[in-house]
């Protein structure tokens, strides 16, 4: 009976939207810097880009202080755009920024680095954005917290 309710807990999903905010950067640490509040028990972070090519010229192809060979490591094909989350541990997301601009991040996209264990809900952590090169290499171009919070309604 026990490891029917277990099932039964883990397949409820809870998400949880948070939309792309300049002001949220903490890639500057700055003291104005915000923390999104995601709900507590989320299993999805759904992040929406209200316009990705804008995002993608400011922090990638208009970013002066990026090296070129990352910048070159996408058209070359040694390197691609994604998404790390570090929620008790590192994870690489394995999905990809939709043709709307959202990703949609859930323990099933994400694969853990450096013997993180898998992640089952979503508490307090970071997502940053940025070019992957394999096997190891991420070069961040913006990143952001959150933190679950029993005040903030599903979305």
């Amino acid at each position: 009976m026990f490891g029917l309710f277990a099932r039964l807990k883990t397949q409820n999903k809870i998400r949880s939207t948070i939309v792309f905010d300049e002001r949220y950067c903490h890639s500057a640490a700055g003291p104005q810097t915000q923390k999104y509040e995601i709900r507590e028990g989320t299993t999805e972070i759904e992040f929406v880009f209200e316009n990705f090519d804008e995002f993608i010229d400011t922090y990638l192809i208009g970013n002066r202080f990026l090296p070129e060979d990352i910048k070159r490591s996408i058209p070359d094909k040694k390197g691609f755009f994604c998404a790390q989350v570090l929620d008790n541990g590192l994870h690489l997301c394995t999905n990809r920024v939709s043709a709307e601009g959202r990703l949609s991040i859930s323990p099933q996209s994400l694969r853990p680095l450096n013997r993180s264990k898998r992640l089952r809900e979503f508490s307090n952590g970071a997502i940053a954005f940025g070019i992957f090169r394999p096997p190891d290499t991420f070069a961040v171009l913006w990143a952001t917290m959150y933190k679950a919070t029993n005040g903030v309604p599903a979305s």
